[in-house]
């Protein structure tokens, strides 16, 4: 190959990692309309839209949308806490990231497909702290009621839970 062709097929596969990602709700639940949203919707220098516009239902369009010209700098935007998320932490593998939020709750995301894969309750307070061991199989929470929560070695139930003893704290 030559270097050009390279760096065109190189484009295309970066810009098609990204149009997926960035798509990928659209695609799951509609994927026939891609054409309309992701194709006219996507980078105006998107290698995918270049190619895949001539070919699309969208190409008797005279006049399209005005978009970005570079893809966001974050991979995946991932919505589901529903208060402040206080604190974050990715799994030795980096395949879970665990964040937890002053509504009470842990959510355990799959970084690879940007999914919720677990919601873990059990603290009564806001829980401000989430570390997971160097193994991945256990997460470690704390909240605003001074209590710690384990949860394992499947990490969606808590299999122990901490409190401290008042006396040894003053505010």
């Amino acid at each position: 190959m030559k270097p050009q062709t390279n760096h065109r097929l190189h484009t295309l596969a970066h810009d098609s990692i990204r149009f997926i990602t960035y798509f990928r709700s659209t695609i799951e639940t509609m994927p026939l309309q891609v054409y309309y949203t992701g194709l006219l919707f996507s980078l105006t220098g998107c290698a995918i839209r270049e190619r895949l516009m001539s070919y699309s239902a969208a190409a008797w369009m005279r006049i399209l949308p005005t978009c970005a010209e570079k893809w966001h700098t974050g991979l995946l935007v991932l919505t589901g806490q529903q208060d402040i998320i206080t604190g974050v932490a990715f799994s030795p593998d980096r395949k879970v990231l665990a964040s937890a939020s002053i509504d009470k709750t842990i959510l355990l995301w799959d970084t690879t497909l940007g999914i919720c894969t677990a919601i873990l309750k059990g603290h009564s307070n806001g829980v401000h702290v989430v570390t997971l061991s160097q193994d991945g199989k256990v997460l470690a929470s704390a909240s605003d009621g001074r209590t710690v929560c384990l949860w394992g070695p499947t990490i969606d139930i808590c299999i122990a839970t901490l409190e401290a003893i008042p006396e040894l704290f003053t505010r």
